[in-house]
This record gives C-alpha cells, sequence and structure tokens, in this order.
C-alpha cells in the first residue's frame, strides 16, 4: 500500500508538535523537583513574611481584607500584585542540584535573605534563606530550608528589600516654579514669610514680617529642595516625638500648600508631611478640581515619616536663619 507524501506530511508535522510539546512541559518545570515544596499548600496560610538581609529588614502582613501591607514602610499598602508575584516567584523555584550543607549556613540574614513566612496569628510555616554565590548562573541560588537539605535552585526571584519598591508610598514634592508663598516657621515660634508675583520673579520678603532672619539665597535654595525631596528610610510618623521640630510650608500659585514639619539631627531629618488645597481668589470652582485632587493624593502620605540624608535637609532647612 502506498502512502501518499500528504499523509507523511501530516505524521511528520504531528511529531514536531510533539515534540515542542515535550519540549515546553519540560521548560515548564512542571514535572521538576520544586526547592520549597511544602510551600504550594501553604499560600492561603501565609499572612505575615519577613524578609532580612544584613542590616535591612522587609515586614509584610496580610489584613482582614486580604489586602497586603509594609509593615517596615509605616503599614503603608504593598503594591497591588507584588506580594503574590512573590509568593508564586518563591513556590516555582526548582532544583537544579542537589548540595551538602555549607560550612557557614546560616539563617539569620548576616550571609543571605533570611525568610519567614507565618499565618495569621504569627504561627511559624517556612524558614528558610536564599543565598547567592558568585559561582552559580544568575538566576540561582543555594536554598537553605530550616531543617532541610540544601540545594541549589534555578528560577530565584530578585529580592529588593527597600521600601519605596513594596509600598505605595512617596515623598510629597511641588516642582520650584510653581511655589508662590514660603513660609519657615522656627521651633520657637518664629515665622519668616516670603512670597512673589510670577514663577520667575525673586521672593520678597513680607513687610509686616518680623521672624527669624533669612537670606534670599536660603530661600532659593529651600524652594528647590521641595522640588526634588529624597528619603532613605520611612516609618509611621507617630513613633517619632516631633517637639522642637521646624515647619516648612510651599504654596503654589493655583492653592496646593504642602507642609513639612522637620525634625534634624547630625545625620540628616526625619519630615513628616501635610497637604491641603485653598482656592485663590476668583478662581471658578470647576478650575480648582486638578489642584483639590492633588493636595488630596499628596495628604495621604500624612501618616509617614520620611527620612533625608544629610545634604537634602540642609538645603531644605538652610532658610532658617540663626
Amino acid at each position: 500500500m502506498r502512502v501518499s507524501k500528504k499523509v507523511l506530511g501530516l505524521a511528520g508535522l504531528a511529531i514536531v508538535l510533539v515534540a515542542i510539546a515535550i519540549l515546553l512541559v519540560v521548560q515548564s518545570g512542571i514535572f521538576s523537583e520544586r526547592a520549597l515544596p511544602a510551600l504550594a499548600t501553604q499560600l492561603d496560610q501565609i499572612a505575615r513574611i519577613t524578609i532580612r538581609h544584613k542590616a535591612e529588614t522587609l515586614g509584610l502582613r496580610k489584613a482582614d481584607d486580604g489586602t497586603w501591607h509594609v509593615e517596615t514602610a509605616g503599614d503603608a499598602p504593598a503594591r497591588d500584585g507584588m506580594v503574590d508575584q512573590l509568593l508564586d516567584d518563591l513556590t516555582g523555584m526548582i532544583v537544579a542540584e542537589k548540595k551538602s550543607a555549607p560550612a557557614s549556613a546560616r539563617l539569620d540574614g548576616s550571609q543571605a535573605y533570611a525568610f519567614t513566612l507565618a499565618d495569621k496569628g504569627g504561627v511559624g510555616l517556612a524558614l528558610f534563606a536564599i543565598r547567592h554565590d558568585d559561582s552559580l548562573p544568575e538566576d540561582q541560588a543555594l536554598i537553605i530550608p530550616e531543617g532541610g537539605k540544601p540545594v541549589v535552585a534555578a528560577r530565584v526571584p530578585e529580592i529588593d528589600l527597600s521600601p519605596e519598591h513594596w509600598a505605595e508610598v512617596f515623598l510629597p514634592t511641588v516642582k520650584a516654579e510653581r511655589v508662590r508663598v514660603l513660609r519657615v516657621m522656627t521651633p520657637d515660634g518664629r515665622m519668616s514669610t516670603f512670597e512673589r508675583s510670577a514663577p520667575n520673579a525673586a521672593f520678597q520678603r513680607v513687610a509686616a514680617d518680623a521672624g527669624a532672619p533669612v537670606n534670599a539665597e536660603a530661600v532659593r535654595q529651600a524652594v528647590e529642595a521641595v522640588e526634588t525631596l529624597k528619603y532613605d528610610q520611612v516609618q509611621q510618623a507617630r513613633d517619632l516625638a516631633w517637639t522642637g521640630a521646624t515647619m516648612v510650608m510651599a504654596e503654589t500659585f493655583d492653592g496646593v500648600t504642602l507642609t513639612l514639619l522637620c525634625k534634624a539631627d547630625d545625620t540628616g531629618a526625619w519630615v513628616r508631611v501635610n497637604a491641603h488645597h485653598q482656592a485663590t481668589p476668583g478662581e471658578a470652582p470647576e478650575a480648582a478640581g486638578p489642584a483639590e485632587e492633588e493636595a488630596a493624593r499628596l495628604n495621604r502620605m500624612r501618616a509617614f515619616a520620611f527620612r533625608l540624608p544629610r545634604e537634602t535637609a540642609a538645603r531644605l532647612l538652610g532658610a532658617v536663619g540663626s
């Protein structure tokens, strides 16, 4: 019996498709050994995640409504989907090579990223460490589970412990050209007020002002600092003492006022923020919408305190006279 070329071609195509399917299944890791095999069965129970690495700690908490919060960022809401993606990535790590325990293998975060996963009551579900090694490919690392044998795992996710990576937290700023009025109140209650009539005009001290002495260059730097504020730590503002703080208020031409309460020390300053909108004279209600929305968005950060580096703090507080 003769077999047509068409039938042979279809058979060959079928073989190729089967081979591709097998390859895709192998690459997907469906039949690969999981580096943390028990983790997939614990996902619904995990409500607290702590990751430690050297001097850094990231704490994540699952609220009753199912949303995740970053405890180490003032309990700010976590970015949408970030924690679920992390758990999926950890669950998806597969064994590349089984290893003997290194002599220096530790779970305290001094040499690795130490993970503690717990339930709502704080009962530990999983304790393990991810330790990177220069001898391994970029997506591989040593996984050291508590009480288990270390393995070299593939598909290891990158770990970033910075609060701004995880949390919906930002330090409010306004562009320097938008600032119409700058007010500075010293810890002893002296107020200095500077204003200008246009974005490109120089600031002039209010004639009736009898506050702390401030020079024009210091005002310019303070206004520029309000636009370029940067922070390296964040926590809940209520956990800090604000007695003796300096207040800096920047009011824009469209009525947005950003207030910064600043507590300085030798290494920088902690800043807490507040924002509100006040309609400008003659402004139509419908025209105030964008400014009102901006003020509301900035004011969401009022519960947090941000740590400013020394240089940033010096520029912002340089408008405070001696």
